[in-house]
C-alpha cells in the first residue's frame, strides 16, 4: 500500500503577521488573548461592557473564527469575561483569577508511558459517528473521522497496559503506516507530515469499567475498574485534529500531575527538545 500524501507545512498566510522573537513562539490564539488582556488592564472597557464580537475580532486580527474563539476561551477561563447567546461577550473582571495549571516541560510529558511500550494497531479505517461512543468522547453525531484501535504493550511482556482508540481528521488516514518505527507518538508524526502544530492539549481522566468487547484482549473480566484518559489535540487555529481514548485496567498505569498556581500571559511554554 502506498503511503498517504500530506500537505506541506504552511509557510505563511495572507493577513497573518510573521511571528518574531520571544512572543512569536506563542500560538496565535495566545497572542490574541494576551493583547486583549492588556487592553482590559489598560481600561479600554469597563466591567459590564460588551466586547467586540467574533466577526469583528476576526477582521481585526486577520484570523479565523476558531482562533478567536480559542482566545476568548482563555479569557473566560481566567474569569475576565462571560459569553452568552444574544448578550455577547461581557467583561466581568479586570484582573485574571488565579488558577491551577498543569505544567508540561516536554511533549513526552503529555503521555508519560514507560519506555518500550509500543502501541500495536490492530484495526484502522474511516468511521462516521453513530450512537454512543465510549467514555467522554463527545464527537458530533454524523461527523467523519479516521479511527485507529490497538493495544499498548507492557514493558515486561505482561498483559497490555491499555486499550487505545484514536480518532483523526479523515485526511490523516493512513498515518498508521508510519507508526512503530522510531518510537514517536501519533501527534508528532502529524506535526511533521501534515503541517499541524500542537498548540493546546486537553486531558480528561475518569473512573470507568472495562467494556465486554475489549476485556479479553486486556486479560481482565468485563466490568473491571479502569482509569480512562481522553486527550484532545488542537492546532494553532483552535481546530481539533486528534482525539484519543485509553482504558487502563486497575493497577497498570498511573498519571502524575504537578500543579503551579500562576498565570503568565507574556511568556511562552518552557519546552525542552
Amino acid at each position: 500500500m502506498s503511503e498517504p500524501a500530506f500537505s506541506n507545512r504552511r509557510q505563511g498566510e495572507p493577513g497573518r503577521p510573521r511571528r518574531q522573537g520571544r512572543r512569536g513562539a506563542l500560538p496565535r490564539y495566545r497572542q490574541i488573548a494576551d493583547e486583549l488582556i492588556g487592553e482590559i488592564k489598560a481600561g479600554r472597557w469597563q466591567i459590564g461592557d460588551t466586547l467586540p464580537g467574533d466577526i469583528e475580532l476576526t477582521h481585526r486580527f486577520s484570523v479565523g473564527r476558531h482562533t478567536v474563539r480559542a482566545a476568548l476561551q482563555q479569557l473566560e477561563r481566567l474569569g475576565l469575561i462571560s459569553r452568552r447567546p444574544r448578550t455577547g461577550t461581557v467583561l466581568q473582571a479586570t484582573e485574571p483569577t488565579e488558577a491551577y495549571s498543569h505544567s508540561v516541560r516536554s511533549s513526552g510529558g503529555l503521555l508519560q508511558y514507560p519506555p518500550n511500550t509500543p502501541l500495536h494497531i490492530t484495526e484502522s479505517g474511516p468511521l462516521q459517528v453513530r450512537g454512543q461512543l465510549p467514555g467522554t468522547l463527545k464527537l458530533p453525531a454524523g461527523s467523519r473521522w479516521y479511527h485507529l484501535g490497538g493495544l499498548r504493550a507492557s514493558p515486561d511482556g505482561g498483559p497490555p497496559l491499555c486499550r487505545v482508540d484514536v480518532y483523526l481528521l479523515p485526511e490523516l488516514g493512513g498515518i498508521e503506516q508510519r507508526l512503530g518505527h522510531d518510537g514517536r507518538k501519533i501527534f508528532e508524526h502529524i506535526e511533521e507530515m501534515a503541517g499541524k502544530r500542537v498548540a493546546r492539549v486537553t486531558i480528561q481522566l475518569e473512573a470507568a469499567a472495562i467494556a465486554p468487547a475489549i476485556a479479553d484482549s486486556l486479560k481482565v473480566a468485563a466490568g473491571s475498574p479502569a482509569l480512562a484518559i481522553t486527550r484532545r489535540f488542537f492546532d494553532d487555529e483552535g481546530g481539533m485534529f486528534e482525539v484519543s481514548y485509553a482504558q487502563h485496567p486497575a493497577g497498570r498505569f498511573s498519571y502524575d500531575l504537578e500543579l503551579a498556581r500562576h498565570w503568565r500571559t507574556d511568556e511562552p511554554p518552557r519546552d525542552e527538545p
